[in-house]
């Protein structure tokens, strides 16, 4: 799966592709500047926002802000 996924890319971990029932790609978890794997920083956060309004086209974009500034919560409880 990672070379078909991947292409060549490095990841780490985590990384995630959201497919299409077919199999095809929808978005993946490679942003502006690499792997987003779980998104802390505000380019990671937004970049990760960007992929779920492609991706979760049921969810509306309250939600996907939501989802965001959970995210954000996340990585604020982590440094104090």
């Amino acid at each position: 799966m990672k070379i078909r996924f991947n292409q060549g890319r490095s990841s780490g971990i985590p990384v995630f592709f959201i497919l299409e029932p077919d199999g095809t790609v929808v978005v993946d978890s490679f942003g502006p500047s690499g792997n987003v794997g779980f998104p802390v920083s505000d380019e990671e956060i937004a970049a990760f926002g960007e992929m779920m309004k492609k991706a979760a086209q049921r969810m509306t974009a309250g939600e996907v802000e939501q989802l965001m500034e959970i995210l954000i919560a996340i990585r604020e409880s982590r440094i104090n």
